[in-house]
């Protein structure tokens, strides 16, 4: 016994004050509990911890959902700062950008996701953060050649404090795609039935100038005037020039899927067309070069129509390398479709003529040269058989088109 209180008067003297009275009292209290007592503060204490483990679940839990589901969004997500850092993405919003999930954090949203050294045009996110209000809107520059609609959202925290926002990209290429198409085939459908109808007023008159302009210049008077035969002469190109115009509306206004189709090889079918091609690449120093695939799927259709899609194809390539070049045609065999490729090492085509190549009367050629309705008539054709055509081309090396039919 005295040797416990020397100890305790031990302790004193080495402990400070506060601390050794806290001890006393612990020590006292801890004697007075009974063994009731401390079963019960041992449940309680149970029972707390297996509280805390079941929310310590529940939010792992909640938080593996969340980042489920904000990783199962098909569309690019990510939530920004007011000043553009990327505070967190979704995995395609990674996938979109071509980069690394785990590096992308911090980094300027602008810089990762459009390569850009300043935020996109039309980015809705600091108008949306200062109103305080939802805002969707098309954004200014493409992403990998797509179109994104953005909405961005006011992201709350901090005593309701806007401190970022939500943006969410919505890829509307192809609705702007289909709308185009849409618009495109209606101006289309109105300019046939208009073709059409003013290519049948015009056709009567224009035949008799055409004629009375012939008889003119085989007339023994206006022979000895040469200044006079050269004016008729004049009037007679003018009119044949006229003549092929209204020919042009009359081709494009009758195109439609009416006519006998047929079983048709293209690979025979171009080679029924090299005597025709001979003359005219020899006469302009063009070389021709063919790459038929073996066992090429046939396809249906009106082979008088394949034929004109593909005179005018050879045509246009010829006459865009008139200092020479090659003329490479070439068909693969795409599963069960086949693909026909005509390419040429001409001038080439300017981004700003592309996306307007096949609207009618459009043309590329000097004046005088073109109707502007060829590949007009091409595409619809191609369309009219099921058919899809596009076209790469680069200013100064060349240009292909690719049509793609489906096989029978």
């Amino acid at each position: 016994m005295l040797q416990n209180k020397d100890k305790r008067k031990k302790n004193r003297k080495n402990n400070p004050p506060n601390t050794a009275l806290q001890e006393e009292l612990f020590i006292k209290d801890t004697k007075s509990m009974t063994n009731h007592e401390w079963m019960r503060q041992y449940n309680e204490l149970l029972i707390k911890t297996r509280e805390l483990e079941q929310l310590i679940e529940i939010i792992s839990r909640g938080k593996y959902q969340w980042e489920t589901t904000f990783d199962a969004i098909t569309s690019p997500v990510m939530i920004v700062s007011s000043d553009y850092n990327i505070e967190r993405a979704n995995i395609n919003f990674a996938d979109v950008c071509k980069a690394d999930i785990r590096k992308i954090v911090g980094k300027k949203c602008f810089e990762v996701f459009a390569a850009r050294n300043n935020p996109c045009d039309g980015c809705p996110l600091s108008e949306s953060i200062d109103k305080d209000k939802p805002l969707t809107k098309l954004l200014g520059n493409k992403i990998n050649s797509r179109e994104f609609e953005v909405n961005a959202y006011p992201y709350l925290f901090e005593g309701r404090q806007i401190k970022a926002g939500v943006m969410y990209y919505h890829d509307v290429t192809e609705e702007i795609r289909l709308h185009q198409e849409a618009i495109q085939n209606a101006k289309m459908a109105v300019i046939g039935m208009l073709a059409g109808g003013v290519a049948h007023e015009i056709n009567n008159p224009l035949g008799g100038i055409l004629v009375f302009a012939q008889m003119l210049i085989r007339n023994a008077k206006i022979k000895d005037d040469p200044d006079l035969l050269n004016d008729v002469t004049e009037i007679e190109k003018a009119a044949k020039r006229c003549k092929k115009i209204v020919n042009d509306l009359l081709d494009y206004s009758r195109i439609s899927k009416n006519g006998e189709k047929a079983t048709i090889n293209i690979a025979e079918l171009l080679k029924t067309m090299l005597p025709f091609l001979q003359k005219v690449l020899k006469s302009s120093n063009i070389n021709l070069d063919l790459d038929f695939s073996k066992e090429l799927p046939q396809i249906k259709g009106i082979p008088d129509r394949i034929q004109q899609v593909l005179i005018n194809l050879l045509t246009n390539a010829c006459h865009a390398m008139p200092n020479g070049g090659t003329l490479t045609v070439k068909t693969i065999a795409d599963k069960r479709d086949l693909v026909l490729m005509i390419s040429d090492t001409g001038v080439g085509i300017s981004s700003e003529d592309l996306d307007r190549i096949f609207d009618p009367f459009y043309t590329t050629k000097q004046q005088g040269k073109g109707t502007g309705l060829g590949l007009s008539i091409v595409q619809r054709i191609i369309e009219e058989h099921g058919g899809e055509i596009s076209v790469n081309s680069e200013v100064g090396k060349g240009t292909t088109f690719m049509i793609k039919f489906k096989g029978e």
